[in-house]
Parts: C-alpha cells; sequence; structure tokens
C-alpha cells in the first residue's frame, strides 16, 4: 500500500503513462453514460420516480456534487437563464420535455492530454452533439459544441465532471501535466534494497457509473420485488377472507345445532367471522390492483430494456 501511495503521490505534476491511459478512457465513458441517462428522463419511457433515480445516479456517481454548473444547451428557445446547477439541468430536462422524446447523437468526442490543477489532474473533452426532439410528429434539431471538464486525484481511479461550458479554444491556458514510466520510492542510498518487478497501476472495471442498460435492469428487478410482495400479500388476504369466510358457515351451523349454553358464543363469532371475510377480501382487493400496477410497470421496463438494446446504435451513436 505504501509503494502504491508513492506512486500516486511522491511527484504530483507527473502522471504514469499506464494511468494516462485509464483515466482518458474513464473520461469518455461519463460523456457517453452521460448521455444514456439523458435518453432516460425524457418522454415516458420510465415513470416519474424511477426519473428520480435516474437523476439522483447521474449526479452522485458522476460529477463532482451537485453544485457543478452546466451550459443551458437543453432550452431550444434561448429563453432561460444561460447555466443551471446539474440537479436543477436534469430536473428541468424532466419538467420540460415530459411528453417529447429526446435523443442525442454524439458526432465525436475530442479528449485532451492531462493537465494539472491545484490538487488535481483533468482532461477537457471536446464534445459536439446534435439534440433531437420530436413531438407531436415534428421534429426540431440543434447541435453544440461543448466542453467536458473531468478530473481525478492521484492515487484515486474514480473520475468526476465537475463542468460543462460552451467550447472554447483555451488549452494554452493550462498547465500540461508530464507523463513517465513508473515512479520508485525514494529510499536511502544507504539502503539495500531487493529489486522487484514494480506493482503494475491496477485498471479498475467495477467503477461506479450510470448506463441505460443497468438502469433499466435495476428498475425490472426493483418493480420484480414490488410484484412479488403484493402477489404474495393479495393470495394471504384473499386466504384470509375466504377462510373467515368459511369458518363463520361453520359456526353458525354449530350454533344452529346447538343446545348448550355456548351457543351465543359460537352466534356471535360466526357474526364477527362473517364481518372480516369481506373485509379481508376488499383487501386482496386493493393489493390486486397494486400487484397488477406493479406487473405493468415491470413489463413497460422490459420493452424500454428491449427497445433500448435494438435502437441504442440509433439513438445514441458515436464517432472518434
Amino acid at each position: 500500500m505504501i509503494v502504491f501511495l508513492g506512486i500516486g503521490f511522491s511527484s504530483f505534476g507527473q502522471i504514469a503513462q499506464s494511468a494516462a491511459g485509464i483515466y482518458t478512457a474513464q473520461a469518455k465513458e461519463r460523456i457517453l453514460n452521460y448521455y444514456s441517462a439523458l435518453n432516460l428522463i425524457t418522454g415516458n419511457k420510465l415513470e416519474n420516480e424511477e426519473k428520480t433515480t435516474v437523476i439522483y445516479e447521474t449526479i452522485d456517481k458522476m460529477f463532482e456534487n451537485d453544485q457543478v454548473y452546466v451550459t443551458n444547451d437543453i432550452d431550444l428557445t434561448n429563453s432561460t437563464q444561460t447555466d443551471f446547477k446539474i440537479k436543477d439541468c436534469l430536473e428541468n430536462i424532466r419538467l420540460f420535455y415530459s411528453n417529447s422524446e429526446v435523443s442525442f447523437r454524439i458526432d465525436s468526442i475530442k479528449v485532451s492530454e492531462i493537465y494539472k490543477a491545484k490538487d488535481f489532474y483533468f482532461i477537457k473533452a471536446e464534445v459536439f452533439r446534435e439534440m433531437v426532439v420530436s413531438f407531436n410528429d415534428q421534429q426540431k434539431k440543434n447541435t453544440k459544441d461543448l466542453d467536458f471538464y473531468v478530473k481525478f486525484v492521484p492515487g484515486l481511479f474514480a473520475c468526476q465532471i465537475y463542468s460543462i461550458k460552451n467550447h472554447e479554444d483555451n488549452l494554452d491556458q493550462f498547465t500540461k501535466a508530464r507523463t513517465s514510466t513508473v515512479i520508485q520510492p525514494i529510499i536511502s542510498q544507504d539502503t539495500v534494497v531487493e529489486r522487484k518487478p514494480q506493482p503494475r497501476m491496477p485498471i479498475v472495471e467495477n467503477l461506479p457509473k450510470v448506463d441505460s442498460l443497468s438502469i433499466l435492469n435495476s428498475l425490472i428487478k426493483k418493480q420484480s420485488r414490488k410484484q412479488g410482495f403484493w402477489g404474495v400479500t393479495t393470495l394471504l388476504m384473499a386466504g384470509a377472507g375466504g377462510y373467515f369466510l368459511y369458518e363463520s358457515d361453520q359456526k353458525y351451523t354449530e350454533y344452529q345445532n346447538s343446545t348448550s349454553s355456548h351457543a351465543t358464543d359460537l352466534r356471535n363469532t360466526a357474526e364477527l367471522y362473517d364481518k372480516l371475510g369481506p373485509v379481508f377480501l376488499g383487501v386482496a382487493g386493493l393489493c390486486a390492483i397494486e400487484f397488477t400496477i406493479h406487473s405493468v410497470k415491470k413489463g413497460k421496463a422490459k420493452n424500454n430494456l428491449s427497445l433500448y438494446k435494438t435502437r441504442n446504435g440509433i439513438t445514441l451513436s458515436y464517432k472518434f
């Protein structure tokens, strides 16, 4: 662990070539997944509750925090402010395009070299994207040349988007980070150290990320759990209702044939069960409605997943 931290922090301003490749690939991944998430929060593909989940996951796992400012590139009328905090931006997309289908085409992503700031590295990615809004059989197109700024901290592997701006040619204002081979830990000249192969910086494949397939799959699992819960509850309530009605008939028959002093108790029990039975059956009906709702939502999510898989190359395409 000490050696690994030494690799990351021993000389800020230098970065291993293997790490540079990892961060560059992750920066592209963040941007592509960001636009995949945008496609999910427009139109009626998902319920509002599910769109809220997408918005939360997008901010939590892709952006530095919910205070990050991004340029307002979603308003085709140019009638609102020029930039938003990312949370407001995503909420506005959900609100403005709740009845419209929006798709994004990324024509190109040009990723810069790695630059350094005071206490982190960053990559600037120039993204040329086309936005198509479909409403009432009409389409409107909008193109934008945007700059995504993606940061990462030495020794850590999770990239974070910390700004989205209109494109500007400003790379000459930044300080390049020097790439190098793996940096050796500093040791005393009097210390004898057995030379061993340097540990390779691990390629982290399990980074938290947001992509349409994982979100849709998680929503399907969520609806499956709710569907199962309400299905079991329906059966239990219906079973209880049927049991009480059956026992009501049995107790009443016993009451009619009884000559003992407990006859009154049997009649009271029969009447109580006769009231409880319909109540439980009514609750079972309500549970059945919930079961049906979540079954429909699950089927809708599966349909969206199927459509996403078949249309992914059309609705969101990339060219490098």
